[in-house]
């Protein structure tokens, strides 16, 4: 039997190639404004290169759990395991739901303040730096290097 870990991480690489798979048919081709592209980048680019990454590391992942045999049954607690899969997913579900509402920076805020917490993590400087710089210094990049963009709050 696969140990919980391996089984999430077979959800990830699924995950990761149908992501790949459908973005052609899930991302429009970009409209011109006034004659010219608004972005350099097309709107597809920053989700294909997320999931590319997600599954070249995942399937790396996978073959060094299969070699290192890591794949059975671990003696860690099954059940701690399980239930911290679930939390990582009803966190990243609850995000995706809030995410217009709320807008992309304070989504991430709390939800890098709930993982880090769940996960152990108590020191209030740490929290702040890590889980509000963070996801406002990746705005930043993304919407004025990259331009690309994200939503505001509203």
């Amino acid at each position: 039997m696969l140990n919980p870990a391996c089984l999430f991480l077979i959800l990830v690489t699924t995950f990761a190639a149908a992501t790949l798979a459908a973005l052609p048919w899930a991302v429009d081709s970009p409209q011109p404004l006034f004659g010219s592209l608004v972005s350099v980048l097309s709107p597809g680019t920053f989700p294909a290169a997320a999931a590319l990454g997600i599954l070249v590391f995942s399937v790396i992942e996978w073959v060094r759990r299969s070699r290192d045999g890591e794949a059975e049954e671990s003696s860690l607690q099954p059940a701690l395991e399980r239930r911290g899969m679930v939390v990582v997913i009803l966190l990243v579900a609850l995000s995706a739901l809030s995410f217009d509402s709320l807008g992309y920076v304070l989504t991430l805020m709390l939800a890098s303040a709930a993982l880090a917490i769940f996960m152990g993590c108590r020191s209030p400087v740490q929290l702040v730096i890590v889980c509000a710089g963070t996801p406002t210094l990746i705005y930043w990049v993304l919407t004025r290097v990259f331009t690309i963009y994200l939503p505001a709050p509203g």
